[in-house]
């Protein structure tokens, strides 16, 4: 094939492409966070099962700052297991809004009579579009008997629990995965309790897991607050043992994530939210191959001089 010739096809094979790339729209991923952020993010986590639902229902504000009522259905859940909070309850009740009530049909005056040796006018109905598919983590139903984890938090004014999210309800059943979420979710809270003496321990994944707490802990805005900065942290030897953390993990399976972590080398860098002032801006021919080796040469070399930063109210 002469070189012009190939050169041709390349140009249109290349144009197809990119109007293909272009054309397809890009679903948005909706899906839980990790179990570290999903800890730090809530309230109160608790392994419990719905033994009851309340006869009446609560008319309550779904946020703060709305005159705007829903109706909340209220379920009673039996602790089984206290993962964060909860300290001192046995039961504890969780709010849901509740399903609405179908709308009478009402009758019509029915079809329009057709005059003999007349064909019926057939109705066209207008096409409406399909909306693009998002993707979205199915809620499961609250009913009584349901087992599972709950990530919660208070209601702003009644007293009662939310779970927020269509995700802060893991069911027990059907879910293969559901004993080692638990044993995370524990491990994940242990370590909570004192992050930065975990991130000199020995194993490799107790200092990855308490860098990722810290590091979703940072990467959080404090809550009510209209402005935000960010700031680095005060602390340069933690800031340096966080790095160090991340260095140490297994960047040549940098994709993989970690069963004990739930997290992956690439997902923890990621959380530093690293710039072109921070000496980030690496080139890559072969990003696959030349991205590992990028990242551990920066954690190494900016352990010492680059300080995490954290996220502030801005007064």
């Amino acid at each position: 094939m002469q070189p012009i010739l190939r050169l041709g096809l390349a140009i249109v094979f290349g144009c197809v492409f990119c109007c293909e790339v272009q054309a397809r729209p890009v679903a948005a991923f909706r899906g839980p966070p990790p179990a570290a952020q999903h800890l730090l993010r809530s309230h109160t986590v608790i392994v419990g099962k719905i033994t009851a639902i309340e006869a009446n229902t609560v008319e309550a504000e779904p946020y703060p700052n709305t005159t705007r009522k829903v109706r909340y259905q209220v379920a009673v859940i039996e602790i089984i297991d206290r993962i964060k909070g909860a300290d001192g309850l046995t039961t504890l009740r969780l709010g849901y809004v509740a399903a609405a009530q179908p709308s009478p049909v009402k009758s019509g005056p029915g079809p329009v009579p057709v005059p003999p040796g007349k064909q019926p006018i057939q109705q066209i109905r207008p096409v409406v579009p399909k909306p693009i598919p998002r993707y979205q983590v199915p809620a499961p139903k609250i009913e009584k008997g349901l087992e599972g984890i709950f990530f919660l938090k208070p209601h702003h004014k009644e007293s009662f629990y939310v779970a927020p999210m269509a995700y802060d309800v893991v069911p027990k059943a059907n879910n293969r995965t559901y004993a080692s979420e638990v044993e995370r979710l524990k491990r994940c809270a242990k370590i909570l309790q004192a992050p930065k003496q975990y991130l000199k321990s020995k194993t490799t994944s107790e200092r990855l897991l308490a860098a990722s707490l810290l590091l979703a802990q940072y990467n959080t805005p404090p809550e009510g607050a209209k402005q935000v900065r960010r700031v680095p942290i005060d602390d340069r030897e933690e800031s340096q043992a966080i790095l160090e953390a991340i260095a140490s993990a297994d960047w040549k399976n940098w994709r993989k994530i970690d069963p004990a972590t739930g997290l992956s080398p690439v997902m923890l860098f990621g959380e530093l939210r690293l710039s072109p002032k921070d000496g980030w801006n690496p080139r890559f021919r072969n990003y696959l191959t030349e991205f590992p080796v990028a990242a551990q040469k920066w954690l190494k070399e900016h352990a010492n001089s680059y300080r995490v930063h954290r996220w502030v109210a801005d007064q």
